[in-house]
């Protein structure tokens, strides 16, 4: 929608700082609005609306907007009570108490009468705005039981807000859940208010399942309402907030599951909700192992498609997840691609699938978007992957050649062949072409050269190139190379000082060090010295309500140490025992919930069992256990 110039010079006068300006735009406004022109009186709330939306207005804004609005709530044309309502709720409550609560009691003066849906929509969602604790206009929720599906929806959000602002917490009224989902399910059969944006209808079914997610049963009540009758198929928003439900909670219904396998069969958009969400399942879907082998087999929604490839392959993945080698026969051929994550093919599949691998590596241009995933996945092999070293070594001279080196390391000796270009590599005599082309500037050293110079360590034992290189990365604060320090175990040990420097300033200042690198650089220390006083507050912090919280906190890794360190990881044992003890889902879905729990589990047990004197030697790693201990993959990039 496009507003004449006037109109947009007006608004953006009323958004300015000057106070007077504002007030006079405001009143040219004004003359608009009590105008006869509807239309125009409405896409000017709009674009209003839409302005206080989009970024915090300014006080002369809310000074200026204010004195228009409460008669407007009133105006007997249903548009503009509509959008000015809709101006309310996003002006928000600040302002003076007064102002607010002559908008509060305009709001409420006449809702009970509005016949409008829009309108006393737009006005539910305003009072839940600026009065959320207050609903003593409708104490027996009657709005809840309106015949419109979106004014159910707006007097939702007014009663969850009330109860949020309540202390304590008033109970839900009975058969909220059912409501919400009954609501969000025929919503798409009833006409939406005009929104104040320029946007499609937003779908609000994630929405209510975040809010839910602390009440499993009015979820689940929810999702169940979102189910259609027998014999429908599932509905998209039905699937969605079965998966928000089962992605939020440990303790979600395990009946969930088979709404998110019902979905494969809807078709179109569900299908795809389907798979994504069984992509993410891990051995939670291992029960519904058959029905998804069926629906592989099938390959077809109720609609007649064919199923999409991608849905094929997050599928597969759902298998490969729940270890069902059934998944062999349907794994595409860009297994790799990165939809909407790589799937990891386990390494006792991979000679199985190895053939495709070396097949795609042979026809991959040097520049292949693509390549990266797969030589990821080649990494993870290990020395599996052996037969694809004629492919791999070229590699090495072309654009991913960091990606390469990282397979070549973790392939070990089998590789020497390619020992010089990667001493070459780490010593900064030589370096890979760039991505795009180009000159490298002069005298800047090739960012790969630690993950060269680890990977010829693996390959040689050489370790020298290694220590240089990597030490040289440490003293320059680039490309945290920590986690190749703990690969390389005592032999570093040089560079422990530097590492427990790194360590202590992080402590000091927080931003110094992303959470991955400080996890990796707490395990290098631990590796190399084999003292774990300074590495177990870094890895506290990581496993803290805090870290928890943060998607990209390595958390299974800095569990899987503190298991590792035994008995000098007892001050861990509280957060552990407290994220087993969670209803709440951490990491990043579903599956990296259920490794990041049984991690848990497993560290608590070698904590707790572990009876070593409190000796750095006797926490010291074996050197030898080094490179096969760890639950990375040293070489690929971090922080």
């Amino acid at each position: 929608m496009w507003f004449g110039t006037e109109v947009e010079d007006l608004v953006d006068e009323v958004f300015s700082d000057g106070g007077a300006r504002a007030e006079r735009a405001a009143a040219r406004i004004r003359g608009v609005l009590d105008g006869r022109d509807r239309g125009r009186a409405v896409e000017l709330l709009a674009v209003l609306a839409h302005r206080a939306g989009d970024s915090p207005p300014a006080p002369a804004a809310r000074a200026a907007l204010r004195p228009l609005l409460p008669h407007l709530v009133g105006d007997p044309r249903a548009g503009v009570r509509t959008m000015a309502a809709w101006l309310v709720g996003a002006l928000g409550p600040e302002g003076a108490p007064v102002e607010t609560a002559r908008t509060v009691a305009a709001l409420r003066s006449g809702l009970a009468d509005d016949a409008d849906p829009s309108a006393r929509a737009s006005r539910l969602r305003a009072l839940a705005a600026l009065a959320p604790g207050d609903l003593s206009d409708d104490p027996d929720h009657r709005d809840l039981r309106h015949p419109v599906a979106l004014v159910r929806l707006a007097a939702a959000e007014r009663v969850a807000r009330h109860r949020a602002a309540s202390q304590p917490p008033l109970p839900w009224p009975a058969g909220f859940g059912t409501v919400v989902g009954r609501a969000l399910a025929e919503a798409d059969e009833q006409p939406w208010p005009r929104r104040p944006w320029l946007r499609e209808r937003r779908d609000e079914t994630r929405v209510w399942a975040r809010r839910l997610a602390d009440h499993p049963a009015e979820l689940a009540a929810m999702t169940t309402g979102l189910t259609p009758k027998r014999n429908a198929p599932v509905s998209t928003k039905a699937v969605l907030a079965a998966h928000a439900a089962l992605a939020a909670r440990r303790d979600a219904p395990e009946d969930l599951w088979g709404i998110v396998v019902d979905g494969l069969w809807a078709g179109g958009a569900t299908t795809d909700a389907a798979a994504r969400a069984l992509h993410d399942a891990g051995s939670a879907a291992a029960p519904h192992a058959d029905r998804l082998v069926e629906w592989l087999r099938h390959g077809r929604g109720t609609d007649g498609a064919a199923a999409a490839g991608a849905d094929v392959r997050a599928a597969v993945a759902a298998l490969i997840g729940i270890g069902d080698r059934r998944a062999l026969r349907w794994l595409p051929e860009r297994w790799f691609s990165n939809w909407p994550a790589a799937v990891t093919v386990p390494a006792a599949w991979a000679p199985e699938v190895l053939p495709g691998a070396v097949a795609r590596l042979r026809e991959a241009r040097p520049d292949d978007s693509e390549l990266p995933s797969l030589l990821r996945a080649l990494a993870g092999w290990g020395p599996v992957a052996t037969p694809a070293l004629p492919e791999l070594m070229p590699k090495l001279s072309g654009p991913w050649a960091w990606e390469a080196a990282v397979v070549l390391g973790r392939i070990g000796p089998p590789a020497g062949a390619v020992a010089p270009a990667l001493r070459a590599f780490a010593l900064g005599s030589h370096r890979p072409p760039r991505h795009g082309g180009g000159t490298p500037e002069p005298g800047v050293p090739w960012a790969g050269a630690p993950t060269a110079a680890w990977a010829y360590w693996r390959i040689t034992g050489d370790a020298e190139p290694a220590l240089t290189a990597l030490g040289a990365a440490v003293r320059r604060g680039t490309g945290s190379p920590f986690h190749l320090l703990a690969d390389l175990g005592p032999t570093a040990r040089v560079h422990a000082d530097a590492v427990r420097d790194v360590l202590r300033r992080s402590r000091t200042f927080p931003g110094s060090l992303g959470p991955r690198a400080r996890t990796h650089a707490a395990e290098a220390w631990w590796r190399l010295t084999g003292d774990p006083t300074e590495a177990v507050p870094a890895l506290l912090e990581a496993v803290s309500p805090e870290g928890l919280r943060d998607p990209w906190a390595p958390a299974r890794d800095s569990v899987e140490l503190l298991g590792e360190m035994g008995a000098a990881a007892a001050p861990a044992l509280p957060a552990l025992t407290a994220l087993l003890a969670s209803p709440w889902r951490h990491a990043r879905g579903v599956a990296s919930d259920e490794a990041l729990r049984a991690a848990a589990g497993t560290a608590i047990a070698r904590i707790e069992a572990s009876t070593l004197p409190m000796d750095a030697d006797a926490h010291r790693p074996p050197a030898e256990a080094t490179a096969t201990a760890r639950s990375g993959r040293p070489g690929w990039r971090s922080e």
